[in-house]
């Protein structure tokens, strides 16, 4: 059902509906409202199947090579032509559908978010990151760089551009060097 849920949103977009997906995968419609809330959710769910933005944190690396790793991995969902553009779709359609909007937030955003945040919290506990940060305006500050290059501008999204971004943000967090 996720692939199939996924096969007909590249070709036909997210307003794809429980029908046709039923169909095409060979089950009852029954069977997917009883899981998903609406095709839009059961497709963030394909999406997040196939996505190998990983959200795991692995403990003893430094902040910024665990950071680094994570947003490589999200620069390339994003710019995947199999996962991006739905997920690009998806975001628009949050916008303006409360559904969408609480099934992106809950299952995409959240939780990649909480990944960042939680590097960053260990990084502070390290002495890596200064106590004082505002951690949740750092991830914005991380983040948004990678969704507007994905999602606006479409300029490239790589390693290269990953690093700039923390290059640029990362030494505002940084505690002030110990003197002489």
């Amino acid at each position: 059902m996720l692939q199939t849920a996924a096969d007909l949103a590249a070709q036909s977009g997210i307003d794809v509906t429980f029908e046709r997906i039923a169909r095409e995968a060979g089950v009852s419609r029954t069977t997917l409202y009883r899981w998903w809330d609406s095709p839009q959710v059961l497709l963030l769910d394909a999406l997040l199947d196939g996505a190998r933005w990983t959200i795991e944190v692995s403990a003893g690396e430094e902040t910024v090579a665990r950071l680094r790793r994570h947003l490589v991995d999200g620069a390339r969902v994003l710019s995947d032509a199999a996962t991006g553009a739905p997920l690009r779709a998806l975001a628009a359609g949050a916008l303006t559908r409360e559904d969408v909007r609480h099934a992106f937030f809950d299952h995409w955003l959240a939780p990649r978010r909480a990944a960042a945040a939680t590097i960053l919290d260990e990084g502070v506990a390290r002495g890596e990151v200064r106590p004082d940060v505002d951690v949740e305006v750092v991830v914005d500050l991380l983040f948004a760089p990678l969704y507007h290059r994905a999602w606006l501008t479409r300029a490239p999204l790589d390693e290269q551009v990953v690093d700039e971004i923390l290059a640029l943000v990362l030494p505002s967090t940084t505690p002030p060097a110990a003197g002489p």
